[in-house]
């Protein structure tokens, strides 16, 4: 009644005081512009949620959704309405519908001047409407903390403030993990970097995706390692203090063997972290593979409570949960991970390797898709051992062999032949094919028979672990004996 008698004065009146240097915003309701006009219930509750998410921004005083609401379906004058709400930033949005496809657009405005400060749009399928909720909430908090400069995000050593940059940034991140997109995720964070130089953050994204590509040529392979190394070399130019350049640094010194170093760089990107940001789902890497499981769960399963869709976060969790020996959780991480769409490969591949530490044939059968090749030597070890000396002495003969000669190491510990199983991983290791996984494969319980042979202690001493070991900390799985420098492993 008070709105409707004074047209919106009093709200204006009893707007709480924004906090001294703080940005002021207010979510204005959702616009349905489907032709049915039946997403209204999606548009009032993508605006509460926007409220909600953007309410914990630090530094940023949001109009609750009860004062907001009162201009759903009103045209009026934006500067009226940053007026009477007493702030100085709107952001509109509208939700169309067109058979089970939705598109959401986003926008900042200036009340005063009418100006876009930033806008976005996304789509997706109508059954997807939990998820294209978050991922838009997600997107658009973190954009309006770089657009407005306020919250931890904003801070972060190694951010940008080009909001031009930033949107790329943002359509690379929402493409990684789909098939195929490599080459398109590049071409993003290539246009962001071109548009700020010093935006450390999609430097070490570029990294990430020249490291990780598969690429079958050789020489595109080592030029691609090549500019993975500049990548990263900006980002360090660019923002030194930066968590995450500090924990890519870690990674990139334990993938070359120099684990001692990583622990120093780790140890440097705890406190920083604290202060400013974690990436729950490289940390979590990095601790499986030093061995250390349980540490490895703790920080994934915070991944997974920021980022509940992320599915790489969820195969991780999937194979920290199996290096615990937690079958009963790893597989049905994986099993959750099946339901987020993306990423399915990579995710098969280590549930099956997952299954074969639980030695269930029908787990086991149910992940076999992803290694068909292996299924014919289920009930024949003898055979599927000759399978596996035959491939892998045709692959050690080549300077670069296919990553597929990583998945003959847990099928020959399956079969009972660690001594293989050893070889293989060795000849894994020397190529350098993948990221830390040739280290953090290491600790499968698959694995376990491998782990005590003498050989093993010489790979762990070869890749620089024990070092690392002995300066912070033994993992889950080796510990020292008999006083000296001797250690055994489980």
């Amino acid at each position: 009644l008070v709105w409707d008698r004074h047209g919106g004065l009093a709200a204006s009146q009893n707007a709480p005081p924004a906090e001294a240097g703080s940005v002021t915003l207010a979510v204005l309701p959702f616009e349905d512009l489907s032709a049915r006009h039946d997403q209204g219930y999606f548009a009032d509750g993508m605006a509460v949620e926007l409220t909600s998410s953007l309410s914990r921004v630090k530094g940023l005083r949001v109009t609750d959704s009860k004062s907001s609401s009162h201009y759903k379906g009103k045209n009026q004058d934006s500067a009226a309405i940053g007026k009477a709400l007493g702030v100085d930033h709107l952001l509109e949005g509208s939700v169309q519908k067109e058979r089970d496809d939705l598109r959401v657009t986003t926008q900042l405005v200036d009340p005063e001047t009418g100006h876009v400060r930033w806008s976005n749009a996304y789509s997706g399928k109508l059954t997807d409407v939990f998820a294209l909720q978050e991922e838009i909430a997600t997107d658009t908090t973190n954009a309006l903390q770089v657009t407005l400069g306020v919250g931890a995000f904003a801070k972060v050593p190694g951010m940008t403030r080009n909001v031009e940059a930033f949107d790329e940034y943002l359509k690379a991140n929402a493409l990684i993990g789909e098939p195929d997109s490599s080459l398109e995720v590049i071409d993003h964070l290539q246009r962001a970097v071109s548009l700020d130089r010093s935006f450390a953050m999609a430097w070490l994204n570029l990294e990430t995706i020249y490291r990780r590509g598969a690429v079958p040529d050789a020489d595109v392979r080592k030029e691609w390692q090549r500019r993975a190394a500049e990548a990263y070399e900006h980002a360090r130019e660019a923002a030194p203090d930066s968590p995450n350049v500090l924990l890519l640094g870690a990674v990139r010194k334990a993938f070359d063997g120099q684990w001692r170093e990583a622990g120093d760089l780790y140890e440097k990107y705890l406190p920083i972290a604290d202060k400013y940001d974690h990436d729950y789902v490289r940390e979590g890497v990095f601790l499986m593979a030093a061995g250390k499981a349980s540490q490895a769960v703790a920080a994934l399963e915070r991944a997974k409570a920021v980022s509940p869709l992320d599915p790489i976060a969820a195969v991780d969790l999937g194979e920290a949960y199996s290096d615990e020996r937690n079958f009963k959780q790893s597989l049905a991480e994986f099993d959750r991970g099946l339901t987020l769409g993306r990423n399915l490969g990579a995710l098969k591949g280590a549930a099956s390797i997952a299954a074969l530490g639980t030695r269930d044939e029908d787990e086991i059968r149910k992940w076999l898709n992803a290694d068909a090749v292996m299924a014919p030597f289920l009930d024949n070890p003898s055979a599927g051992l000759a399978a596996i000396r035959r491939r892998f002495d045709a692959e050690a003969a080549r300077e670069n062999p296919d990553v597929q000669v990583y998945y003959l190491a847990p099928w020959a510990a399956y079969f009972s032949d660690p001594e293989l199983a050893l070889e293989v991983q060795r000849k894994y290791v020397a190529s350098r094919i993948d990221d830390l996984r040739s280290a953090y494969s290491l600790w499968e319980p698959v694995f376990r028979d491998m782990r005590r042979l003498p050989g093993f202690k010489d790979l762990a001493r070869k890749m620089g672990l024990v070092q690392y070991w002995r300066a912070y900390g033994w993992n889950d799985f080796c510990h020292p004996v008999g006083g000296g420098d001797d250690f055994e492993c489980t």
